[in-house]
């Protein structure tokens, strides 16, 4: 079933230009991989890591659009910092979830993750389960340390 749904779901994240669409396609992937394990994405672990690394390079389609100054169903610069914060939280909470189902096979992979995820986190503070602090618990984790 994963072949036939998880193509579909990923071309469509790659394509969608609506932050919340993503954030909750990320979402319900971290789920579905804490329910099912790694066989949901065995075979796909690769696109869905490039998908995330977009993401926090800001260069996914739903972070480059840009809406007309006479739109009036634009989001405003708060609204907007609050979708670009959920999308981040959603995208390394999926990062947490593969190096959870993967273990230390993902640890070259998260490597590549860490130096984006650490510019999300909150210094000085104590790491939370979710967003960028939850996935810098799950590499520390994959790593052994």
């Amino acid at each position: 079933m994963a072949k036939i749904v998880l193509p579909a779901v990923l071309s469509m994240w790659e394509q969608e230009d609506d932050k919340m669409v993503v954030t909750q396609t990320c979402t319900e992937l971290c789920l579905t991989m804490k329910a099912v394990g790694p066989a949901v994405v065995v075979g796909y672990a690769s696109e869905i890591s490039c998908r995330l690394l977009e993401i926090f390079e800001k260069k996914a389609l739903c972070q480059t659009v840009d809406f007309e100054d006479d739109d009036e169903d634009a989001p405003d610069e708060d609204e907007l910092a609050e979708l670009d914060s959920l999308l981040v939280c959603a995208a390394a909470d999926c990062v947490a979830a593969l190096a959870d189902v993967f273990g230390g096979a993902f640890e070259p992979t998260m490597d590549t993750f860490l130096p984006h995820i650490a510019r999300y986190t909150v210094s000085g503070g104590p790491l939370t389960l979710g967003g960028p602090n939850g996935a810098l618990e799950a590499a520390s984790i994959v790593s052994g340390c």
